[in-house]
């Protein structure tokens, strides 16, 4: 293993825009680059053109982050040579097998990875409970992207007659967009239907959502826009945005969208309720498939309540800025790669 003062090598199984920012002179990080979203890295030819750039890039930490990364790192036998590191971003591993996932958490994860990186509580006391021990796990912030001013001083004002609510996600059963459209239809009523939801994000349930807003008749208020480079544009135009997640880790675009000075609606996870602490305008619904003509109401109250409020463009409180900057993430995170190799 390095010595400290020499350089430490990280291979991260992922893509570069999934790390954090390095400006340590001594941290020298490479991306395999998978395609997120895409079945690339789900075959052999795969691993093993992995396996090769691991063995010619010679890292000192090798670094999963979620699915089959995961797979593939805990099959590497590393014989000392490396650091193997898990990021563990939901509470709950493969949440559509989920018997694969307790199978990998409890038998294999456990014993195949030196440490576990961790982006919220309830992850933490889930590996614990699995008999973890707790020096192998460290808690990191998930960092709000770089191109995101923090220090931006512009201000939204709501307008009733004028509300755009966006979801952007992958569009899949674990982040709950068959519940999205009945939600919005029951709120558009409300509104005089003078609201909209604009759908950004691609998935297996892309034509289910097509066929519910056919079958309800509200093709008129929900447009769907597929995958999108200007998440700017996106949170600029949107004045609420909504996570309706049956599970989720850390909700990196209700971050960002709070940083926009968008208003916050989320299904109660773990995560969201970790997020009232960073977010002042957020508003938590029950994590249910029985979204009630009460809770409509109630929604759509809280929303009424906003408007006119001048709310400054971030809409993260002043120390949460601090612990969610990027360069203050990518320090810790620097931080861990030294102490592993060097204390190894």
């Amino acid at each position: 293993m390095n010595q400290i003062g020499h350089n430490v090598y990280i291979y991260n199984i992922g893509l570069s825009s999934e790390i954090t920012h390095n400006d340590d002179k001594y941290i020298k990080i490479k991306s395999f680059e998978r395609q997120n979203g895409c079945n690339t890295i789900k075959n052999f030819d795969t691993f093993f053109k992995l396996k090769k750039q691991v063995k010619l890039f010679k890292p000192d930490v090798i670094q999963s982050h979620t699915g089959v990364s995961d797979i593939y790192l805990s099959m590497f036998r590393s014989y000392g040579k490396y650091i193997k590191l898990r990021c563990h971003i939901t509470p709950q591993s493969f949440y559509t097998k989920p018997l694969l996932g307790y199978i990998f958490d409890n038998f294999i994860s456990k014993f195949r990875f030196k440490h576990h990186i961790v982006v919220n509580n309830k992850i933490k006391l889930n590996l614990l409970n699995h008999k973890y021990k707790l020096n192998q796990i460290t808690q990191l912030q998930n960092p709000l992207p770089s191109w995101i001013n923090t220090e931006d001083s512009n201000v939204k004002k709501y307008n009733i007659n004028n509300i755009n609510i966006g979801f952007i996600g992958r569009l899949s059963e674990e982040k709950g967009v068959d519940r999205l459209i009945n939600i919005f239809s029951m709120l558009l009523p409300l509104f005089n239907n003078k609201i909209t939801l604009t759908i950004a994000g691609k998935g297996s349930k892309d034509s289910e959502i097509r066929e519910r807003v056919n079958d309800l008749s509200i093709n008129t208020y929900v447009k769907q826009i597929g995958f999108i480079n200007d998440l700017k544009k996106f949170y600029d135009k949107s004045d609420i945005v909504i996570n309706t997640s049956r599970i989720e880790g850390v909700p990196i675009t209700l971050l960002e969208a709070a940083a926009h000075g968008c208003l916050i609606i989320a299904t109660r996870t773990e995560a969201a309720e970790e997020l009232k602490v960073l977010i002042p305008n957020i508003l938590i619904i029950d994590n249910s498939n029985d979204f009630t003509s009460k809770n409509a109401i109630d929604v759509a109250k809280w929303i009424k309540s906003k408007v006119g409020l001048r709310i400054k463009y971030i809409n993260i409180n002043t120390h949460s800025k601090h612990l969610i900057n990027p360069k203050t993430v990518a320090n810790n995170y620097l931080n861990l790669y030294k102490s592993l190799v060097y204390n190894d």
